[in-house]
Parts: C-alpha cells; sequence; structure tokens
C-alpha cells in the first residue's frame, strides 16, 4: 500500500478510497461489509433469545400483584371467585339501601351511586333483590352467581 496525497485521509482499517464513475452510487457500507438500513425501511427485529417466553403483539402484559386475564366470548375478565348467591341476597335484604351488595359483587361505581342515594329511594334495592331471587343478577364479570 502506497501513500497518495491526492487521496483523503483515512482511518486505520477502512478501505481504500476509490473513485467512480461521474452519476454512480454505491449503498453506504458499515464497517463490517452489511449495508446501512435506508431511511423509512422497517428494521429488523432481535431475534428472542432461547427459553424466553415471547410476547404476541397485543396481548396485555402481565404484572406482578395483579389478577391474570383470560380470554373468554371476546373479551377480557378477571378471573375471580364466584359471588355467593345466599351471601348476595343477605347482603341486598339486609344492607341494599347500602348497595353493599354492588360492592360485593364487583359493581363499585353502581355501589357508590346506591350508598348516594340510598339504594335509590328503595326502589333499586328492590329491583335489585327481585333479580337476585329470580337468578338474572350477574355479576361485575357477567357471571352467574352461584348456589352452594
Amino acid at each position: 500500500m502506497s501513500y497518495d496525497p491526492n487521496e483523503p485521509p483515512q482511518s486505520y482499517g477502512q478501505q481504500p478510497y476509490q473513485q467512480q464513475p461521474p452519476g454512480y452510487y454505491s449503498e453506504p457500507q458499515s464497517q463490517y461489509g452489511q449495508s446501512q438500513p435506508q431511511y423509512g425501511q422497517p428494521q429488523p427485529q432481535p431475534q428472542p433469545q432461547y427459553g424466553q417466553p415471547q410476547q404476541q403483539y397485543g396481548q396485555p402484559q402481565p404484572q406482578y400483584g395483579q389478577p391474570q386475564y383470560g380470554y373468554q366470548g371476546g373479551q377480557y375478565y378477571a378471573q375471580s371467585q364466584p359471588k355467593d348467591w345466599l351471601t348476595t341476597l343477605l347482603l341486598c335484604i339486609f344492607l341494599g339501601w347500602l348497595g353493599v351488595h354492588r360492592f360485593y359483587t364487583g359493581h363499585i361505581v353502581i355501589g357508590v351511586i346506591q350508598l348516594l342515594t340510598v339504594g335509590g329511594c328503595g326502589i333499586w334495592a328492590l329491583i335489585d333483590l327481585i333479580m337476585i331471587i329470580t337468578d338474572s343478577y350477574r355479576d361485575s364479570n357477567g357471571l352467574p352467581l352461584v348456589k352452594s
């Protein structure tokens, strides 16, 4: 390799500068011979390491201390214990005017509204009592109450 004062200086390990004919364009090369990604082109994603779980796109990330979620019938729901029919009935009979049965079954917002309106002046609590007796009342996950 000889020194030519007409060529631009180079750093150690690079290929010597080669003159290209006018109008000739070559892709820029990285120092290891791989072409540089072009603007607007998708970037290659790193491969997951062996033995590590793969997360699917659009799936919720599990977090410590949070309830695990299942997928059933086109919607996500928290996997909780089924609510007891008799407990819900007794709460509605004795504390329905406070909306305690709504808190027990997971309907927190409606429970607060019933608490503030004294069970909808008693009418809302009476409707809930009829729904519990006729088995048409559901918990916040849409699951029926369990008779034991």
